[in-house]
């Protein structure tokens, strides 16, 4: 699993790819297809993670994004950052 930022890359870890391959099992279960026990397990892994990474690694993730990044939109990224900040309330 890796990401590109211009021309850089950044390549995960296996540990890190399948934590983020078991979050995304629990958004599909819990969001898509209406499981509540898995919703609430990633709202709370999410609340976690979040805490964890804190508002200033987002807000410098974001910036990343927004420079090499084109393929989501700018408006895009800041409607993303508002709803983790209204999410965690650190706004």
């Amino acid at each position: 699993m890796t990401i590109t930022l211009g021309l850089e890359e950044i390549t995960f870890e296996e540990p890190t790819q399948l934590l983020v391959r078991e979050m995304r099992d629990l958004y599909i279960s819990g969001f898509k297809n209406g499981n509540a026990d898995d919703f609430e397990k990633f709202l709370d892994a999410s609340r976690s993670n979040l805490e964890v990474v804190g508002v200033e690694r987002i807000d410098n993730a974001a910036e990343l994004v927004r420079a090499y990044v084109d393929d989501i939109p700018k408006k895009s990224v800041q409607w993303g950052i508002g709803y983790i900040k209204g999410f965690m309330g650190w706004m």
